[in-house]
């Protein structure tokens, strides 16, 4: 997702198919395992954080 994604769709972004799809198959894969790392992957260039 980048800044312009989340500027268009707004609040309504947990409702879009492509993000709530990526939402729920994360869910699936992962059940209730904590999350203690993150890591990000860019495909492409784009905005990248300072704070990563």
């Amino acid at each position: 997702m980048d800044l312009k994604e989340t500027d268009i769709l707004g609040s309504s972004i947990d409702q879009h198919w492509y993000y709530a799809s990526k939402a729920a198959a994360t869910k699936r894969l992962l059940g209730d395992t904590p999350i203690k790392k993150f890591s990000m992957s860019v495909p492409a260039p784009g905005f990248l954080p300072t704070t990563c």
